[in-house]
Parts: structure tokens; C-alpha cells; sequence
């Protein structure tokens, strides 16, 4: 996810259609690298896991394990 101008969040809202999902990391990207700024396994029906606060103009969800297609159906951040 690329904004406009950095933002600074400390939540990510995930939710499934399917419980596919057994591993991810979410990532910002700061001083030219990708940082974790959050991980999980299992996200279901959804999972709502927060971080300490980071700040950053562009984001990733990389699905680092699934049973099959990852049927991810909401991502989203919640900035300050």
C-alpha cells in the first residue's frame, strides 16, 4: 500500500473469507529497507494485532504461509 505521505499507525485490521492464512508479516519501509512491524499466524475471520506506533509512506502484508489461496478480503491501518 503506497499513501501519499507517510502515516503513522499502531493496528492493522485482517480479515479472511477463508482461514487459510497460517503465517504473515506485516512490513514498513524506512531508511531505504522493509522493517516488521507486526507478525502472525492464523488470521481467520480477522485478527486486529497492534504494534509499537512506526511511520511510513508505504506498507506490505507478505503471506508467508497458507493451505492454499490466501482469500484476504480487508487490510487496513489505522493511523493516528
Amino acid at each position: 500500500v503506497e499513501f501519499t505521505a507517510p502515516i503513522t499507525a499502531r493496528r492493522v485490521v485482517l480479515r479472511e473469507y477463508a482461514d487459510r492464512i497460517r503465517k504473515y508479516e506485516l512490513h514498513s519501509f524506512d531508511a531505504g529497507e522493509w522493517k516488521t512491524a507486526a507478525a502472525g499466524e492464523r488470521i481467520g475471520w480477522m485478527t486486529d494485532p497492534s504494534f509499537p506506533a512506526t511511520t511510513a509512506r508505504l506498507w506490505r502484508l507478505e503471506i508467508l504461509d497458507s493451505t492454499g489461496g490466501p482469500s484476504l478480503h480487508e487490510f487496513s491501518l489505522e493511523a493516528e
